[in-house]
């Protein structure tokens, strides 16, 4: 049997004993490291749990508190919709009811513009007669102005006013309509509003009246409805035949010449208007219409053109028409009239009763001079220090109920 080497015994023995050394740690590891670190862990989310747990109360109240305020706030949503819903409603109501009435008056109105019309073409003898042959073309009017303002973005009494602005001035229909839609196109494109729409027509008519073209209304067209002055100024010279040599550039030189040569500076600037809208701001109507703004007038119109003037007009007209008659029998009655005037005696024979019973005029002043005499005596008798004797004073007179 061969002898064992010693060397590789001892490696031998060696790498025994360092098994039994590893078993010795993997024990103790084992037997305690290990639970020793568990428990370590699990105190350590205990801690942590402990500490987190205030902040996962305040999420928890946070997030209920928003649930319940959403809450809430939808319901409040909810009840304000249906709120303003009726608000809108009452609201659309009102506005038609007023169209309506609106509508009535306005037909009057272009029944006078009708008739001034027929009168001054000569169709008709007198006023009369215009009136009784405006019905169809008053009624013509008023579909071309509820026509404009279902495209406009501009209310239907704001052209109604253009057109009746233009109307007065002298204008013929069909220039009134194409000065009226020249106005509508440039406020449209321009943005403004029905008082700076106004402003344009109301300052060509009163150009019209003074019969020449005016500094002071240019002016105020360019500052207050921002109109290009100096292109209406060129139009209007181009239009009237002027060269070089005759337009200096002035509304002075455009009236000279008008004046030597027979023609209308007026008229001219106004068909200068007409070219320089229909030039710039073809279309401006449509496209402005189509606007948010826009739609929100277009559709105010439409509802007042379907109930106020479709639906409320002819009822309307009938119940102004009866309460009309009812009002003009009552003026007309010498019975009531004879009624009423007995209460008005019988009231004043009331009072005259009542004012025989009071004492004359003199004695009234005289008692009331006397009594803020007494209030006088007595104030400076208490500034004295005499309150004995301002009582005297005021027991004095008859009258003491004034101290």
């Amino acid at each position: 049997m061969a002898a064992i080497n010693p060397v590789t015994a001892m490696f031998g023995l060696a790498f025994f004993e360092m098994g039994r050394e590893i078993k010795s740690v993997s024990r103790i590891i084992q037997n305690y490291l290990i639970p020793a670190f568990n428990f370590l862990k699990e105190i350590v989310g205990n801690v942590i749990r402990i500490a987190l747990e205030p902040f996962k109360a305040a999420w928890k109240a946070i997030t209920g508190t928003i649930r319940r305020v959403a809450e809430i706030a939808s319901g409040i949503l909810i009840a304000g919709t249906i709120r303003k819903l009726g608000e809108v409603i009452r609201e659309a109501g009102q506005s038609a009811l007023e169209a309506g009435i609106n509508f009535q008056v306005m037909m009057v109105r272009l029944e006078g513009l009708a008739a001034r019309q027929a009168l001054n073409s000569g169709a008709a003898e007198n006023f009369s007669e215009a009136l009784g042959m405006a019905g169809v073309k008053s009624k013509e009017l008023l579909d071309w102005v509820v026509d404009l303002s279902l495209t406009a973005p501009i209310s239907t009494n704001a052209i109604a006013d253009t057109l009746t602005l233009a109307t007065s001035y002298g204008l013929a229909e069909d220039a009134a309509k194409d000065m009226t839609t020249a106005v509508l196109n440039f406020a449209s494109g321009m943005g403004l509003s029905d008082i700076a729409q106004r402003r344009i027509i109301e300052n060509f008519g009163q150009m019209i009246q003074q019969g020449k073209i005016t500094s002071m209304e240019l002016r105020d067209m360019g500052r207050g409805a921002f109109v290009p002055v100096n292109d209406l100024l060129n139009r209007t010279a181009e239009l009237l035949g002027m060269t070089a040599d005759d337009f200096d550039g002035t509304a002075g030189s455009i009236n000279e010449f008008a004046g030597e040569n027979g023609l209308d500076a007026v008229k001219a600037s106004m068909q200068a208007f007409i070219d320089l809208s229909n030039q710039e701001f073809q279309g401006a109507i449509e496209r402005m219409g189509n606007t948010i703004s826009g739609l929100r007038t277009r559709f105010k119109n439409l509802i007042n053109s379907i109930v106020g003037l479709n639906i409320l007009q002819a009822p309307l007209e009938l119940i102004g028409e009866k309460i009309g008659e009812i009002f003009t029998a009552l003026g007309g009655d010498e019975e009531l009239q004879e009624i009423t005037t007995g209460i008005g005696e019988t009231l004043k024979g009331m009072v005259e009763d009542l004012l025989g019973d009071l004492p004359s005029v003199e004695t009234i002043v005289e008692t009331i001079r006397g009594a803020i005499q007494t209030i006088s005596d007595a104030l400076v008798q208490i500034r004295e220090g005499d309150l004995r004797g301002a009582l005297e004073t005021c027991r004095g007179r008859q009258n003491a109920s004034f101290c």
